[in-house]
């Protein structure tokens, strides 16, 4: 299998676009969109960031518009304008967290918007706001506290922006903002209540959260698509997992990567925990799954204009794998040996072969 090395030679004759929607309050100038982005370049990637409204504090918001869990108005605006400035390039649709949200809702929307796009590759994100409610409000793995540092946050947001965000017209036309009640939150669901719902014209907060949850949408993608998530994710329990392990047990061009341990947006590897690899499991997760992608494309084309399903096929010879409940340890191919943490994978349908790397000599577990 490629290691990170040969990468770039192996897509020096394609030409091949990133499309990232960063987590919540996040841009291209967070640490871990930076890090991707970086070895992703070295890869021979060209990577468009979108930078979520008033997030990056020198842009000024000129009109009272902010991001939302589920809103794709902006992920489609910045897909269409690298597609025009580069309409021979080959987009791959990349989310971290709420970006995970964004782009499978947008996938969900069209099925124009999924022609756009080889694949797509979901990190981190929750599937449904409503499930995920109750569980954000416990203190179990410090989710409650987690909870209250992204609220301060968005509170900086909204204060930066109070000019605009708060203007009288904005204050006349949607009177039931309460702007004591929205700087006094102490978590997202609250800031959703009694501004962001407000703002996007929906009567209750429920109905926003149904309209913006990707759960709802993901029967509706039929393209190559990847979701990762990890057991130890002190914001996405495994509970709420359950309905994307039904989505790729039921399509064959979906996977399910679920590890034991990589935390939040984390899966660093190395021999010490205080100073991990530059480069994470997860990158090269990414830049595989696209290679596999690319290598099996023209199988998949060619069974589909037939009529039939393509699961995707490594590309090494290797089966695709049947599809259940199969638990199988991803193999590091980088000749190290095992990474401080150990890292299990189900891979819940047939679109890929057990691991993505050949050397079992040195699994991760």
């Amino acid at each position: 299998m490629l290691t990170v090395s040969q990468l770039p030679v192996y897509f020096a004759a394609a030409d091949l676009t990133f499309l990232i929607c960063p987590g919540i309050a996040n841009s291209c100038e967070s640490v871990y969109i930076r890090s991707f982005v970086q070895n992703a370049q070295n890869c021979g990637f060209r990577c468009y960031v979108l930078n979520h409204l008033g997030v990056v504090a020198s842009v000024k918001l000129t009109s009272a518009r902010l991001f939302s869990y589920g809103g794709t108005a902006e992920f489609a605006a910045m897909v269409d304008c690298a597609l025009r400035q580069h309409p021979s390039s080959r987009a791959i649709a990349l989310g971290f967290s709420m970006g995970g949200n964004v782009i499978t809702c947008w996938l969900g929307e069209s099925k124009e918007h999924q022609k756009k796009v080889l694949c797509a590759i979901s990190v981190c994100q929750g599937y449904d706001i409503i499930r995920s409610r109750p569980v954000l409000l416990q203190w179990a793995g410090l989710r409650r506290a987690y909870m209250f540092s992204m609220a301060r946050n968005m509170k900086r947001i909204l204060a930066r922006n109070r000019d605009i965000l708060f203007s009288p017209e904005v204050l006349t036309r949607h009177p039931e903002i309460d702007i004591k009640a929205v700087f006094g939150a102490t978590t997202l669901l609250e800031i959703d209540e009694y501004y962001t719902r407000v703002l996007k014209g929906y009567s209750s907060v429920d109905e926003m959260y149904v309209a913006e949850s990707s759960a709802h949408k993901l029967r509706e993608i039929h393209i190559p698509i990847m979701f990762v998530n990890a057991l130890d994710d002190p914001i996405v329990p495994e509970e709420l997992l359950d309905c994307v392990k039904d989505y790729a047990s039921t399509h064959d061009n979906a996977i399910a990567v679920i590890t034991q341990h990589g935390g939040h947006l984390g899966f660093f590897e190395g021999d010490s925990y205080l100073i991990p690899k530059p480069v994470s499991w997860l990158c090269r997760l990414v830049i595989q799954y696209t290679e596999s992608v690319l290598t099996n494309e023209p199988q998949r084309s060619d069974k589909l204009a037939n009529g039939h399903a393509a699961p995707m096929h490594r590309g090494d010879g290797a089966a695709p794998m049947h599809r259940g409940d199969c638990a199988a340890p991803m193999h590091r191919g980088d000749g190290d040996g095992p990474a401080v943490r150990s890292a299990k994978l189900l891979f819940t349908s047939p679109a890929a072969g057990r691991n993505f790397s050949d050397t079992p000599e040195n699994p991760l577990d």
